[in-house]
């Protein structure tokens, strides 16, 4: 057989192609291993470092010919293009030997196209700044990309032509030029995924070009696998893309449209579709925000205002808990001492004082959020800054913004003087007159801005509230009945609410009913709007106010309508948990407190049995509940529980056995010690006043189930708490806590004259009792305070008999029976009534007493 030698240019075409097609094949398979790599980590070190460094030379060298690294539009785009247009001229013109290769060239140009897009994205996923990106540039390549891909079909239908004049194809004379692109179109079309496999229903290219076998086989494989590679990957990359922007973790758009923009608006507007993101927890807007405001120091620093801007909404998602933790007020802090320079003063004094100012504000909101032992004296350093840059302000006659850094510095001034309650440098009454000082200097005005004056209103309501809750009786029953009805924001209204809370608890008036009637109406306004109306804080520290209110009512109510205000207050605590349980957890851990006071109230108005049982568990579960929960650690509210626990003890022991009445007793007198101890009563008169009546109470309570000699002791000790009581419920003007005091301080020597019986020591205490009760009955109200006044009368008339008898004082005991005549007359009705045949007997009894002196 003779053998023929191939023709040398069919055989260096079929060479190129089959070399080409090594190539992308290998090109393909990197992609592919790269793949499986990053997804299970098999060690493919050598291989990969291969890929590796051909997929560098696709995505660095050849798209860096194409012009890619160019940062002109118009340069990397008139170079894109004079490639592609003159390589797809050269493949059209030149000898098909010649041409073929240039054509597989272009299409590994696209394929350099679509890696640099890819490292781009990829880059860009990862939230990396344009100069630490693996290839240089801020572009996000797509238009190129779009162009490149239709490039495909221009070579590829150019290929094909050229193919078929080597012998690889067979070409439809009928359909010329036009059937090449329908070839190609038809390839890509099968390339996609499912849609390719419509030739299961018969379908056939239409384009009328045919692979001639054998030879045209192996280049119609490696087109067909170009064409996959091109637009499976595309099309995943592109979906991966969409996704993450509709998922916005990729902000291209906003960023673009930041870069782009011209005028302040359109800034101010990129910018706060980029607050808007991080808002809503977008973590890249809130990386942009933090490299606008503090640039890396290889970066490109952005203008003066736009870095402020970007700063001073870092301030306020800090401020509003959007970004948690202190890494956005940190940022801003030290975006605002780099722009804080002498350069900033002399050329642009305003900006220096707004940044001085947002400076400020940031360390305050930081100094209260992360606390410390220096918290006090980065406060003084943000109310210097305050101070400073208000005086500034008011100088170039900004009298608004001056008026809010004052209104900042007050409250540093305030938030420090608070935390130095044991060395204050500042006096808290002082700062009540400055603070309305600067409200009348506003109000003064022809025109003042309404919401710094309410929010100076809020400070000035809030220092008095503290005031009084530490026993310096600021907020009075009377002040705030006085004050003008006027609207107040809804934050103004909650203040308001703790004020006249906390003011009527203290007094106990009849006025302050009407002043709670009102406040419950105006929370009841808040809490009975649409809940969007609202934020969830506010609507759920309305419905906590409204428990306050309802749980204050059972303390102050002694009569047949108690049972319908406990029932009330159990219903608000409810409704408090249902809108704040989940979004605001410390004002839901709060309303337990309340939840555990109000069933333990409501276990003591039950008769003996399960259900009373069942109450009080659930009273002490609660509270053990609140004393253990992690979202009150260090709050004053927890001290406040531990008091309320101690009062639940005492009255869970009181009708129950006897030794789970002494454990109950002695844990409440332990728990009070416990308290006197600790750093935050010693601060707090008004809670130690709280205490030592509570331990008072427990002794008097535990005292007869001990030894005499014991109970001796333990009565002495409760009428020495119940007189330091006393005097602090005294000092700070609460006068429902001195009656209870006075009340305490009468039992327990009461119950130690009786226990003397005759003698010095007996008449002194009984007349101590009797001291002590006659000022409680002067201070309660007999109608709704019933139950109290009866046993504070009850008692000073035993001591009254016991001191006519004893020293045998007929006047004492004619007068005596006056007040059980007064006593009975008041008990005919009501739930004192089943006191009636006791009182009369005792009555009987002392007028037998008297019938006998006479005798």
């Amino acid at each position: 057989m003779k053998l023929q030698m191939p023709d040398m240019a069919v055989a260096a075409t079929q060479l190129g192609v089959a070399a080409a097609g090594a190539v992308l094949f290998l090109i393909m398979g990197m992609i592919v291993v790269a793949g499986v790599q990053r997804a299970t980590r098999w060690p493919l070190a050598t291989l990969s470092l291969g890929f590796r460094s051909l997929d560098s030379v696709l995505a660095l060298q050849l798209a860096g010919l194409l012009g890619l690294d160019e940062t002109q539009g118009l340069r990397r785009w008139g170079r894109l293009v004079a490639w592609f247009l003159g390589l797809a001229i050269a493949g059209a013109f030149l000898p098909a030997v010649v041409a073929t290769p240039l054509l597989l060239f272009g299409l590994a140009l696209v394929l350099a196209v679509v890696r640099r897009w890819t490292w781009d994205e990829e880059d860009r996923a990862l939230g990396l700044a344009a100069h630490h990106k693996r290839a240089p540039g801020g572009e996000d390549f797509n238009n190129e990309l779009v162009a490149a891909l239709s490039c495909v079909f221009l070579f590829g239908a150019l290929l094909v032509w050229r193919l078929a004049e080597l012998g690889f194809f067979d070409l439809d004379p009928s359909a010329a030029q036009g059937g090449n692109i329908l070839y190609v179109a038809s390839e890509a079309l099968e390339a996609l995924p499912i849609i390719g496999n419509i030739e299961v229903f018969g379908y056939d290219n239409p384009s009328g070009v045919e692979v001639v076998q054998p030879t045209g086989g192996g280049a119609a494989f490696v087109f067909r696998l170009v064409l996959d590679v091109l637009v499976i990957g595309g099309l995943l990359k592109a979906a991966e893309i969409a996704g993450r922007i509709a998922r916005k973790e990729d902000i291209r758009r906003e960023e673009q449209a930041l870069a782009v923009a011209g005028t302040e608006a359109e800034v101010n507007a990129a910018l706060d579709a980029i607050v808007d993101l991080a808002r809503r927890g977008n973590s890249r807007a809130a990386r942009t925000l933090e490299t606008l405001a503090l640039p890396p120091l290889d970066g490109e620093a952005p203008r003066v205002g736009l870095r402020r801007a970007a700063a001073d909404h870092l301030l306020a998602l800090g401020e509003e808990g959007a970004l948690l933790g202190p890494g956005a007020l940190n940022t801003a802090m030290l975006a605002y001492d780099v722009l804080l320079t002498p350069q900033l003063l002399e050329q642009d004094p305003l900006e220096y004082h707004l940044c001085l100012a947002a400076r400020s504000q940031a360390l305050y909101t930081l100094s209260l959020r992360t606390g410390g032992a220096d918290a006090a004296e980065r406060l003084k350093t943000a109310a210097d800054g305050l101070e400073k840059a208000a005086r500034g302000l008011h100088a170039l006659g900004h009298v608004r913004k001056a008026d809010k850094a004052e209104l900042l510095y007050w409250a540093a001034v305030t938030e420090r003087a608070g935390m130095m309650r044991d060395t204050p440098d500042v006096d808290p009454r002082d700062l009540v007159h400055d603070v309305q000082a600067f409200i009348d200097r506003m109000t003064a005005r022809t025109v003042s801005d309404p919401e710094i004056v309410a929010e100076a209103r809020r400070l000035l309501s809030g220092i008095k509230v503290s005031l009084s809750a530490h026993g310096d009786g600021a907020v009075d029953v009377a002040d705030l009945a006085a004050e003008p009805d006027r609207a107040r924001s809804p934050m103004e209204l909650l203040d308001h609410a703790a004020a006249v809370i906390l003011a009527v608890g203290q007094s106990g008036s009849a006025q302050g009913f009407a002043l709670l009637d009102a406040v419950a109406a105006q929370l009841k306004s808040i809490l009975d709007s649409p809940a969007e109306a609202f934020p969830v804080a506010i609507r759920g520290t309305a419905a906590y106010r409204m428990a306050q209110v309802w749980r204050l009512r059972v303390h102050l109510i002694h009569d047949q309508t108690r049972p319908q205000a406990i029932q009330q207050a159990l219903h608000w605590v409810a409704e408090t948990k249902r809108i704040a349980g989940r979004d605001v957890p410390r004002v839901g851990s709060a309303v337990q407190e309340i939840e555990a006071q109000v069933l333990s109230i409501q276990a003591a108005l039950t008769p003996a049995g399960p259900d009373q049982d069942r109450l009080i568990a659930r009273s002490l579960e609660t509270y053990r509940r609140v004393i253990h929960d992690p979202q009150l650690a260090g709050d004053a509210l927890l001290e406040q529980a531990r008091a309320n626990m101690v009062i639940a003890l005492i009255g869970a022991a009181a009708g129950g056995e006897p030794a789970l009445a002494v454990s109950r007793l002695r844990e409440a007198e332990s728990l009070s010690g416990e308290m006197l101890n600790s750093s935050t009563t010693a601060r707090d008169r008004a809670m130690e006043a709280s205490i030592l009546l509570n331990r008072s109470v427990a002794r008097c309570s535990l005292a007869p189930l001990e030894s005499t000699e014991h109970r001796r002791s333990l009565l002495r000790s409760a009428a020495d708490d119940a007189e330091a009581a006393a005097d602090l419920f005294a000092a700070t003007g609460n006068l429902h806590g001195e009656t209870l005091a006075l009340k305490s301080f009468g039992s327990a020597h009461a119950s130690l004259a009786e226990i003397e019986g005759r003698g010095p020591d007996a008449e002194f205490h009984a007349r101590s009792a009797l001291t002590a009760l006659d000022r409680a009955l002067t201070l309660l109200d007999p109608q709704r305070q019933q139950g109290l006044w009866f046993e504070a009368a009850f008692a000073a008339v035993a001591m009254m008999e016991h001191l006519g008898r004893v020293d045998q004082d007929r006047p004492m005991l004619e007068r005596t029976v006056t007040r059980f005549d007064a006593l009975i007359a008041a008990s005919r009705e009501g739930p004192m009534a089943f006191h009636m045949p006791f009182l009369e007997q005792r009555r009987s009894k002392i007028l037998a007493a008297l019938k006998d002196w006479k005798t």
